[in-house]
C-alpha cells in the first residue's frame, strides 16, 4: 500500500518534462532539508539526552570502502550538471552556481557529522533522524523528508526519462500535445514501477545507497568525466600536465572504489538480509 501511495503522489510531478519546470520545487526541496538538519542539530546540541544509536561495529577495510561509497553518492550530483546547464538562460553562469553550492554542501555535511559524532561518539546513529524523539517533531521531520525525496526523485526520473526517449529514438514523447504527454507518462510510470521493485529488493535503504555509490556513482561522476576529458584533450586546446595527471589519478582511484566498494556493499547486503528482513519483506523502520 505504501508503494502504491508513493507512486500516486509522484505521478503529478513526474509529468513535468523540463528541469525549468522543476526549479520552484527544487527550492522547496532545499528548504525542507535545511529545516530537517536544523531540527536534528538542535536536538543534538541542546537535548540533554539525545536518542543516539547502538554501538558502532569495529571499523575494517570493507567498512571504510562501504562508508566512502556513501560519501561518493552524496557528492555525485554532477551526473546531471550538463542537463541543468543546457536549460539555463545563461549557461556560462553555471560555474558560479557550482562555486556557491559545493562549499554549502561540504559545510552542511561537515557540521552534521561533527555534531552527531561529537555528541554520540561511537553510538552515532546510521540514520540522522533517529536522534529525534518519537512524537510530533519526528513526524514533522519525516513529512519534510518525504517532500525532499519526492523532489529529488522527480529530478532524477525526469533526466532519465528524457535520456531514454532520446536514445530509443522516441522523441515524440518530448513534443507538446496529447500523444507526447501520453508517451512521457508511460515512460516515467515504467521507471517508477522499476524503482519500486529495486527499492524493495534490497532490505535496507542505506545498503541501496551504498550500492549505487560504489557501482554506479563512482563511474558516472568521476571515472567517465575524467576519461572523456582525457579523450577530448588529445584533439582540443592544450591542457596542462597537472590536469592530465589528476584525471589519470581520479580514474585509477575510481576503478578501485568501484570494484572494492561494490564487493563490500554486496557483503553488507548479505549480512543485513539475515537480520534486517528478506527482500520484499515488510520492515518497520521507526
Amino acid at each position: 500500500q505504501a508503494c502504491f501511495i508513493g507512486f500516486l503522489l509522484l505521478l503529478p510531478s513526474n509529468q513535468l518534462r523540463t528541469l525549468h519546470h522543476l526549479s520552484k520545487l527544487s527550492v522547496v526541496s532545499f528548504a525542507t532539508i535545511i529545516i530537517v538538519l536544523a531540527m536534528c542539530i538542535g536536538v543534538l546540541l541542546f537535548d540533554p539526552h539525545p536518542a543516539c544509536g547502538a554501538q558502532l561495529p569495529a571499523l575494517d577495510l570493507m567498512g571504510v570502502f562501504n562508508a566512502l561509497s556513501g560519501f561518493i553518492f552524496a557528492f555525485s550530483g554532477q551526473k546531471i550538471f550538463l542537463e541543468m546547464q543546457a536549460e539555463m538562460t545563461e549557461p556560462t553562469e553555471f560555474p558560479k552556481a557550482l562555486h556557491a553550492a559545493f562549499p554549502v554542501l561540504f559545510l552542511a555535511y561537515l557540521l552534521v557529522s561533527l555534531a552527531a559524532y561529537g555528541r554520540c561518539g561511537d553510538h552515532t546513529p546510521s540514520y540522522l533522524l533517529d536522534v529525534l524523539p518519537a512524537g510530533p517533531l519526528a513526524r514533522c521531520a519525516s513529512i519534510l523528508m518525504l517532500v525532499h525525496m519526492a523532489v529529488s526523485y522527480t529530478i532524477a526520473n525526469q533526466v532519465l526519462a528524457r535520456a531514454m526517449l532520446l536514445l530509443s529514438g522516441c522523441t515524440k514523447g518530448l513534443e507538446p500535445g496529447p500523444a507526447g504527454r501520453l508517451i512521457w507518462f508511460a515512460q516515467t510510470s515504467a521507471q517508477a514501477l522499476l524503482s519500486i521493485v529495486l527499492s524493495n529488493a534490497i532490505p535496507l535503504f542505506d545498503d541501496f545507497v551504498s550500492v549505487i555509490g560504489g557501482l554506479l556513482s563512482t563511474q558516472f561522476s568521476f571515472v567517465f568525466p575524467a576519461g572523456l576529458f582525457l579523450l577530448f584533450a588529445r584533439t582540443g586546446p592544450g591542457v596542462g600536465k597537472a590536469m592530465m595527471v589528476s584525471c589519470a589519478i581520479v580514474i585509477v582511484i575510481g576503478v578501485v572504489f568501484t570494484v572494492v566498494g561494490t564487493v563490500s556493499n554486496v557483503q553488507r547486503i548479505a549480512a543485513d538480509s539475515k537480520t534486517g528482513g528478506a527482500p520484499f519483506a515488510c520492515n518497520l523502520v521507526s
